[in-house]
């Protein structure tokens, strides 16, 4: 199967509807002046198109069958969306009744949503895409390596006792494809640790606020700012003391890590709002999601 991100359905499909940001997340982005009896729908924009449009949370921000893995055999297993949506359950309750109503989190409560918050940066086609295309080409560059150095291809024949069918030509990268999307998706929950303890050691804040300034999300919503200390060098990521993380919560609260001493909560205006969504904005895979086509940072739509 290509790595490149496509809206894939397979042969013999589960049928399941794999939210790439969750469905209950989405809904913290709805438009909080609809009417009741409404349908209510959110306003997401696509890239490619550069236009609006509105749907139910449930047909948006999906693919089907994303998180549906194949094993050996070709059997589907649908293991890590039903991983996601237990996460899902339990931070979902965290996020309303707690960090909205800026209720300070339990070590148990922080520990669980920084899991949450580290699988929406890794859990995205933009994250997926980009680690598998690394895996792709380091497993090309091995294949390759017999396929140009005939002493390597010499000792793998013998090692693995290959017939004489068995040319250097089989070992081509360019005649291999690997099914990298699939391998990262399946160490997903496993490898979140690190990460998620990294987030741990920053400092944490809850940014709030009022009225029409609105938070904006997107399909790549976790946001991981890039200031290394020496520019032109490689940041550290999590552990750069200059660098910070963003995740939007819903229309009024924003998750803020820094390596700064801020207070716990915080009251922001809508110059803050903007910058953050800017940033959403500027990250955004193909979508971004709003409650409304009207928000700040709309201006950049139109650079």
């Amino acid at each position: 199967m290509a790595e490149s991100h496509k809206y894939l359905h397979f042969e013999n499909s589960l049928m399941a509807k794999g939210h790439i940001v969750p469905e209950f997340y989405l809904k913290l982005f709805l438009d909080p002046n609809i009417p009741e009896g409404r349908s209510k729908e959110i306003w997401y924009y696509t890239k490619a198109t550069k236009k609006w449009a509105h749907k139910g949370t449930k047909n948006v921000g999906f693919i089907d069958d994303y998180y549906v893995i194949s094993d050996d055999d070709g059997n589907k297993i649908d293991l890590i969306e039903k991983k996601l949506a237990e996460i899902e359950n339990l931070v979902s309750t965290i996020i309303k009744n707690k960090i909205h109503k800026r209720i300070p989190l339990t070590e148990e409560e922080k520990s669980l949503f920084s899991i949450f918050s580290m699988l929406m940066r890794t859990r995205v086609p933009s994250f997926i895409n980009a680690m598998s295309g690394f895996s792709s080409n380091v497993l090309k560059q091995i294949i390759g390596a017999y396929h140009t150095n005939e002493k390597a291809f010499e000792n793998i024949k013998a090692k693995f006792n290959l017939s004489e069918e068995y040319t250097q030509e089989f070992f081509n990268p360019d005649h291999w494809e690997f099914n990298t999307a699939d391998m990262t998706k399946s160490f997903l929950l496993e490898t979140i640790e690190a990460g998620a303890n990294a987030l741990l050691n920053m400092n944490w804040t809850f940014l709030y606020s009022k009225g029409n300034d609105y938070f904006v999300t997107s399909d790549n919503p976790y946001y991981l700012s890039n200031n290394p200390a020496t520019p032109g060098q490689r940041t550290l990521g999590h552990l750069e003391q200059r660098n910070f993380v963003t995740l939007p919560l819903g229309i009024h609260t924003c998750f803020l890590a820094t390596h700064q001493n801020l207070p716990y909560t915080l009251d922001v205006d809508s110059t803050i709002v903007k910058d953050v969504n800017l940033q959403t904005i500027n990250q955004t895979e193909k979508q971004f999601y709003s409650p409304k086509k009207q928000f700040l940072g709309e201006d950049f739509l139109k650079k």
